[in-house]
Parts: structure tokens; C-alpha cells; sequence
């Protein structure tokens, strides 16, 4: 993401109590089409995960942001306990050491 605007916080209608909801504008570089509706993000505090929408949203893989596919069909997945391609760790039959 480049060049991000102020924080903008939404408050309750007729007040000026926040509810939590914040909104950033940036813009993406070119190779960068869509964010996942979940995104991990380095902050302060350390990294957290947050509800990212924005206009002309396309479901996106996690792990490598192609459009083409969604983390479960990615080819960079690998399960966390063997380190191979095909499975989700819950699924996996090997032995860790």
C-alpha cells in the first residue's frame, strides 16, 4: 500500500462516540488488484489480523494475493507440521520429531 491518508474514526449518528470503525484511504501499487477480506498487518502492538473491504473487492488468496485462487487451492500452501504440498496440517499423518 502506498501513501496512506489520516485516520478517519465513524462515531454513532448525532453524537460523537465512536463505535471502532476505521477508515484509511490509500492507494495499491499496479500488481496489487485486491486485499483478502482478512489481512494480516504489522502494527505497534505487533502483528494483528484486520477486516479489510474496499471498493471493487475480489476474493483473494491469503498467502499470495492472486485472484486466480483462495489459501485452501494455493501452490505456495504447505502444511505447518511436514512442510509438504497437498494437505492441511489437521490432515497430515506424519510424525513430528
Amino acid at each position: 500500500m502506498l501513501s496512506p491518508s489520516c485516520i478517519k474514526l465513524r462515531v454513532y449518528p448525532g453524537t460523537s462516540i465512536e463505535d471502532g470503525t476505521r477508515y484509511v484511504k490509500t492507494r495499491f501499487p499496479k500488481e496489487v488488484a485486491s486485499l483478502p477480506y482478512s489481512t494480516k498487518i504489522e502494527t505497534a502492538e505487533g502483528p494483528q489480523y484486520f477486516r479489510v473491504m474496499h471498493s471493487h473487492q475480489v476474493k483473494t488468496c491469503r498467502l499470495c494475493m492472486s485472484p486466480d485462487h483462495l489459501l485452501k487451492d494455493c501452490p505456495d500452501f504447505k502444511c505447518y507440521k511436514c512442510e509438504e504440498r497437498g494437505h492441511f496440517a489437521r490432515d497430515c499423518n506424519a510424525v513430528r520429531c
